[in-house]
């Protein structure tokens, strides 16, 4: 596929994954995507970036020296970001993975972050703890990431690992060092470096974790989360965005009214 492509020429259709690729994030449980967000818009959504965490606007959370590290509910802050993710470069992929009725998720991810030295500690650990209910993450790489400013690592088919318990901490994830079960996946973890504009898409039960920024510099990439429409749930889901396709309902209590 040529880069001299405009990010408004590109087609959904075009960027569908292709068998292969199908088959390898089900294998893998990740995939780097081969369209990365065009240089326009990827321009575009760092700067309202920038701007949140120069701003300071809450809600953020803050590293130990008291510099902002995340800023949260990031879908809200600029219609930047929504075009971002309802980008072909990530719309085609999700319908390939998730069918015709997307919901970006609003409670879970959700958020852009900064990777200086010190900022977020190396941690495997998964982004949901059941695979019935489970997401597609997303990571939008504002930045380069190489292995030393602290690219994502994944660990490959962990995503297959049977659940061994709830985080002591009662985190939304599972923490790999809480657990004896996971702690060979330590020394599997392997890292992904990713260009500026670049998608990494991976499974939520994905054992996985921000690298180790060794540099100077600081790192900014984008979270968010996605699942399908769930064709059984009737409620307004006021923490789903509706990012393509309709809200769908299927339950068998339709023929019993």
């Amino acid at each position: 596929m040529s880069r001299a492509k405009t990010f408004d020429a590109l087609s959904t259709e075009e960027l569908r994954l292709t068998t292969d690729e199908y088959w390898l994030f089900r294998h893998s449980g990740f995939l780097r995507l081969r369209e990365p967000i065009p240089s326009r818009a990827l321009v575009s959504v760092r700067e309202v970036v920038e701007r949140e965490i120069a701003a300071g606007t809450p809600p953020l959370r803050l590293n130990g020296q008291g510099a902002i590290k995340r800023i949260d509910r990031l879908v809200y802050r600029d219609p930047a970001v929504l075009e971002i993710l309802r980008s072909p470069q990530l719309c085609g992929p999700l319908n390939s993975l998730l069918g015709p009725n997307v919901f970006v998720v609003l409670n879970r991810h959700n958020h852009a972050t900064t990777n200086r030295a010190g900022d977020i500690a190396y941690r495997l650990h998964r982004d949901v703890v059941q695979w019935s209910r489970p997401i597609v993450t997303a990571i939008v790489y504002l930045d380069e990431a190489t292995v030393e400013t602290g690219c994502t690592h994944v660990v490959p088919g962990s995503h297959l690992a049977a659940f061994a318990g709830m985080a002591p901490d009662g985190g939304g994830g599972n923490w790999a060092d809480d657990h004896d079960e996971y702690q060979a996946f330590h020394a599997q973890a392997v890292p992904v470096p990713m260009p500026a504009g670049g998608i990494l898409l991976f499974e939520g039960l994905l054992f996985h974790s921000v690298g180790v920024n060794t540099t100077t510099a600081t790192r900014l990439s984008m979270t968010f989360a996605f699942h399908s429409v769930d064709e059984l749930d009737d409620s307004a889901q006021h923490k789903r965005l509706l990012l393509f396709g309709e809200r769908i309902y299927k339950g068998n209590d339709l023929h019993h009214q």
